[in-house]
């Protein structure tokens, strides 16, 4: 899924987003935020967790002079875990 934000140069931004996952190891998957291919952030899945809706937060980043960059949410399972799912909706970008 790709989504176009409007966005102004120099201009820091805060992310947040929903996400659910539905796995069986809770230490080994992760969420990173990359913004113009420099990781930003990331979110942890909780232990113990799965299964519950959590808010990722505490992510920002700045736009280069012309306000474009691509910002990508990756969900990485490091360990190739069978039965890994992951959800995520209301992504949200705003400046701060």
């Amino acid at each position: 899924m790709r989504q176009m934000v409007p966005s102004r140069p120099s201009t820091t931004y805060a992310v947040s987003f929903l996400f659910r996952y539905l796995k069986s190891n809770a230490n080994v998957s992760n969420i990173a935020i990359y913004y113009a291919g420099v990781r930003v952030g990331s979110a942890s899945c909780p232990a113990g967790n799965s299964g519950a809706v959590n808010r990722a937060t505490g992510i920002q980043f700045t736009t280069n002079l012309t306000g474009g960059g691509k910002l990508e949410i990756r969900f990485n399972n490091p360990s190739s875990q069978q039965y890994l799912y992951y959800y995520a909706d209301d992504f949200q970008a705003v400046a701060v």
